[in-house]
């Protein structure tokens, strides 16, 4: 038999069959309506989520942004054992192509670098430049080095679910980047914990910073970012540094136990938001913020050495919490209740939005059936 006589005969048999079992759907639609809604629904609620949530636990190890979707399935990137430098679109398609590294650097398919394991790093373990394609950085242990991911006039960055450790200069440091999202890391031990240098529009949340030699985070000449929700605790100089730098929001941290102040805002900081932060045991008792910029918002924050008197009993201490510095600061509105971990919205669960649209359906077509 030819191949096209063959291809003819398929179709052929295909739709016969089509025909025969067809109808026989639509009457078992009409006569059992309810069963066919629970299919529906039981349908809807196995089939696996179209899109990953960037703040659901199950994403954790590839989130975009704090409020961006992605939709292309979790990849497992090729293991190395040797620091990754890349400089260029052109050297970022090249690489990813020699090492098979998933994704086209698109939004919706970035490159994906992922379970990579440098036990020994020497100036970076893995070192992004001159890029401004869609890339993640996930799921990476890195040791010893410089830097341990270094990032440089890059965009499009997404750095999530790395260890690093006994990096001398800084964990995890960006220069000269924009919109880029730093989550969920754990960096202990190093110079710095986070650097961020001369960089706007950046993300950086859910990060584990403590027992780093020098700053947890630091700030510097950045603009237009978001820093909430992390752990900076145990770091053998400042919390949070912020320096020369702009329109910033600061919300949610845990700030502990930092030998020296939890918050410095330097010289050239002004119109930054610092709120809802649990700050404890920092700067050896004493005050535990500075500031010596200018129009710089700190408001409800929650510090350990004043809760008290709150004697109409509003969570609001009665005075405010005086703060040191040159622009003779204050937090107006220090709370006696440690604040929530996190205010802002997330993302609707998707796999319960694949659930309502099957259910729509169902009805839909439950409806027309019945009006026949």
């Amino acid at each position: 038999m030819k191949r096209s006589e063959g291809f003819i005969i398929g179709i052929c048999r295909t739709t016969m069959i089509m025909r025969i079992r067809i109808p026989k759907l639509i009457r078992s639609i009409h006569t059992y309506p309810i069963s066919f809604l629970f299919f529906v629904i039981i349908s809807g609620v196995q089939q696996p989520p179209l899109f990953r949530s960037s703040s659901s636990p199950e994403f954790s190890d590839s989130r975009r942004s704090l409020n961006k979707l992605s939709c292309i399935p979790v990849h497992k990137g090729i293991a190395a054992d040797i620091p990754i430098y890349i400089d260029g679109n052109d050297n970022f398609v090249n690489q990813a192509w020699m090492n098979g590294w998933p994704g086209d650097g698109t939004y919706v398919s970035p490159y994906i670098i992922e379970e990579i394991n440098l036990p020994v790093a020497f100036v970076y373990g893995i070192a992004i430049l001159n890029t401004n394609v869609h890339f993640e950085i996930s799921n990476c242990i890195i040791n010893g080095g410089s830097e341990g991911i270094h990032v440089r006039n890059v965009s499009n960055g997404y750095i999530s679910g790395n260890t690093i450790t006994n990096a001398t200069q800084s964990g995890i440091w960006t220069l000269n980047s924009r919109d880029c999202t730093v989550s969920n890391n754990s960096i202990t031990e190093c110079g710095d914990g986070i650097s961020i240098d001369n960089s706007s529009n950046l993300t950086l949340e859910d990060n584990l910073v403590t027992s780093n030699i020098a700053d947890g985070i630091n700030l510097h000449f950045s603009h237009y970012s978001v820093v909430i929700d992390n752990s900076i605790t145990n770091n053998s100089n400042t919390g949070l540094n912020v320096d020369e730098s702009e329109n910033n929001i600061l919300y949610g941290n845990i700030v502990m136990n930092n030998s020296y102040y939890g918050i410095t805002l330097e010289h050239g900081t002004r119109n930054n938001t610092i709120s809802n932060h649990y700050f404890g045991g920092n700067n050896g008792g004493n005050c535990q913020a500075t500031d010596n910029g200018i129009s710089n918002i700190i408001e409800y924050n929650y510090w350990d050495d004043w809760l008290r008197p709150d004697s109409d009993k509003d969570g609001i201490v009665d005075s405010p919490y005086e703060i040191d510095g040159t622009a003779n600061n204050r937090d107006l509105y220090p709370i006696t209740l440690s604040p929530p971990s996190k205010t802002p919205p997330k993302p609707i669960n998707v796999k319960w939005g694949i659930l309502i649209l099957f259910i729509i359906c169902g009805l839909l077509i439950l409806m027309r059936i019945r009006k026949k």
